[in-house]
């Protein structure tokens, strides 16, 4: 059954009540065509329930916005959602594209600072949100009486003489639902082996993130990067209005999965509409690790929750030389599963605030 506004239907009763599903939800493609975003293709998922989130192809099927009854979840770059044409791939170009958004994509072969590495000159969190998609499928499909949305795509890094790795991701969210689920597949298809790195940058922004946000979960353990983290250490979980000349603090945080091996951290806001928060929940069986970006600056005022593959967030060299530096056989794979969902102060039941 699919459960809207209070009631349920079967497939056929709610199909005989519109002309087309996306009378209510569904699937959209789109072409943005204004300034630097101009060419970019867009897939807009809309649900029935109040979730909406813009996944883009030619920037690696990243997601630029996410809604919830028409409020925002995330931080949008001043930049703007940039074509790939535009981006240059050295540090301080890359934060001139940086769009952020719910999800940007850091890899895959690195991630956190550039620099050299085993003789390759590397740039800031790589090149994974630049590549764009193809093998380009979306729409909506029924399993009895439950309807999905999706869409999937397939990006590929890969030089002559050097990696050859592809990304194939599948977004999916229920008609009326309240959770995306992100299932991505990266796999050597070259003939030797490749570092590989992953970093899932979630960006949570206003209003969700404001004065008294608080960021929940259960980890074992949460490390500072630096002096300016040291700092922040005994706030790292707690968050105030936007501060000028703010510096950014980065943690690593170890969390405590559950019997599924699922780890979970949720930005929460007692203050919005009642109780509102993003929950994010991912695989620590491939992602054993979370690294937060709090970043409280006028402007740039965001918190990134970012699901790694590697315990270090100081880029290829620096995991290369602790010893920590995932790598790809050739021919081999890996899986990695996400879900962002929306949770209300129902849904928070039981949660220590």
């Amino acid at each position: 059954m699919v459960k809207l506004w209070g009631r349920e239907y079967t497939r056929s009763a709610l199909l005989e009540r519109i002309g087309r599903l996306d009378q209510i939800g569904g699937v959209e493609a789109v072409v943005l065509d204004e300034g630097p975003e101009r060419g970019v293709h867009a897939l807009r998922f809309s649900s029935a329930s109040g979730l909406t989130c813009t996944v883009l192809p030619d920037r690696g099927m990243d997601i630029s916005d996410m809604t919830w009854h028409g409020c925002s979840l995330c931080w949008h770059g001043a930049s703007g959602r940039t074509a790939p044409s535009l981006y240059q791939p050295d540090d301080s170009a890359f934060l001139r594209s940086f769009f952020a958004g719910m999800l940007t994509t850091c890899g895959l072969t690195t991630f956190g600072p550039g620099g050299s590495s085993d003789g390759e000159q590397l740039h800031l969190h790589g090149l994974a949100s630049s590549l764009p998609a193809s093998e380009l499928a979306w729409g909506t499909s029924w399993e009895g009486d439950r309807c999905t949305l999706y869409a999937q795509g397939m990006t590929r890094q890969t030089k002559l003489f050097g990696e050859n790795l592809t990304l194939r991701r599948h977004l999916s969210m229920d008609l009326a639902g309240d959770t995306l689920l992100i299932e991505d597949v990266v796999t050597n298809e070259g003939w030797q082996p490749s570092p590989h790195m992953i970093l899932y940058h979630v960006n949570a922004g206003f209003p969700l993130l404001d004065d008294g946000a608080r960021l929940l979960g259960r980890f074992a353990a949460v490390t500072p990067r630096d002096e300016e983290a040291t700092r922040g250490l005994d706030r790292f979980d707690r968050f105030e209005g936007p501060q000028p000349n703010f510096k950014e603090q980065v943690f690593i945080l170890t969390p405590e999965p559950d019997s599924a091996g699922w780890g979970e951290a949720t930005v929460w806001n007692q203050a919005l509409d009642g109780g509102l928060g993003l929950r994010l929940r991912w695989d620590t069986k491939t992602l054993p690790w979370m690294v937060e970006w709090r970043m409280l600056g006028q402007g740039a005022y965001v918190l990134g929750v970012e699901p790694v593959n590697c315990v270090t967030p100081l880029g290829q060299a620096a995991a290369r030389a602790a010893g920590v530096l995932p790598v790809l056989s050739s021919g081999e794979e890996v899986r990695y599963r996400l879900e962002l969902s929306v949770v209300t102060d129902s849904g928070m039941s039981g949660t220590q605030l």
